[in-house]
């Protein structure tokens, strides 16, 4: 199926060099995580081109570890180190992002269907693991299934563990996020401009991680950013926005899941 829509992709979208693209990984961590993202950094600088660490915590202390480590002040929540990755990411990459809260036993396995699954298919914009824990459960979110590649087109990926390609990054980059530190919607617009655009949005059944969930926010707070956020959208992402909220809506009434569902 995923084949299907090679032929209606954009040219303007895909690189020349697609297969040549780079693996930019970004580790985002936070008061009280300094040694989970020391060991995600481990685990995966040797499997990926570039690898940073986007970090805060209260008492000013510099952290160290593999790859290269980059300090923000301990205010900046989600929104704001998002931006700060995204100013770290170069034309040639890909944004492979990981939560420090995300927990895999086998992040190369990740790493190499990610960049496998994104270099092979110039048709993608968002790619994104199955996670166990999560709002956006699969029977929300699946639109369509590729049995051939094991992987589902969505309407949400949740925001843990993801990638998005060059086309994403230049539309992401456009934004202004001094106002959403809290970083609700950056997905969402992602997402929208992939399908806008003729790009996929994919959740990959052949790997899977966990994750605790834990929100340290205000979730009003969260929201109202996020609707100011929008007003950056184009129009044609508003609409694609409102079908595709509007499809995950009429499955929310299993609100968490701890594991996919399964037809």
């Amino acid at each position: 199926m995923v084949q299907q829509f090679v032929e209606n992709v954009s040219a303007q979208f895909r690189p020349n060099n697609f297969n040549n693209m780079k693996i930019h990984c970004v580790i985002i961590s936070w008061e009280g995580y300094f040694e989970k993202a020391s060991k995600i950094a481990e685990d995966v600088y040797l499997h990926v081109d570039t690898l940073s660490v986007i970090f805060s915590n209260k008492n000013n202390i510099n952290e160290k570890g593999h790859g290269n480590w980059i300090q923000v002040p301990n205010e900046f929540f989600y929104g704001k180190k998002f931006s700060v990755a995204l100013n770290l990411i170069k034309v040639d990459e890909i944004l492979l992002l990981i939560q420090a809260d995300a927990i895999c036993h086998n992040w190369k396995k990740i790493i190499l269907q990610c960049s496998d699954t994104i270099k092979s298919n110039s048709f993608i914009g968002v790619w994104a693991p199955q996670v166990n824990v999560t709002s956006w459960t699969r029977k929300r979110v699946r639109i369509e299934t590729d049995t051939s590649a094991n992987c589902d087109f969505v309407t949400q990926t949740d925001g843990i563990v993801f990638a998005y390609s060059a086309p994403i990054l230049r539309r992401l980059k456009e934004l202004d996020y001094s106002q959403n530190n809290l970083g609700w919607g950056i997905d969402w617009i992602a997402i929208c401009f992939s399908y806008c655009n003729n790009l996929l949005v994919l959740r990959d059944n052949n790997v899977f991680i966990k994750h605790i969930a834990n929100t340290g926010y205000s979730t009003e707070d969260a929201a109202s950013q996020m609707n100011a956020f929008f007003k950056q959208m184009k129009t044609q992402e508003v609409i694609m926005y409102n079908l595709l909220n509007s499809y995950s809506s009429h499955g929310s009434t299993a609100l968490r899941t701890y594991a996919p569902d399964v037809d």
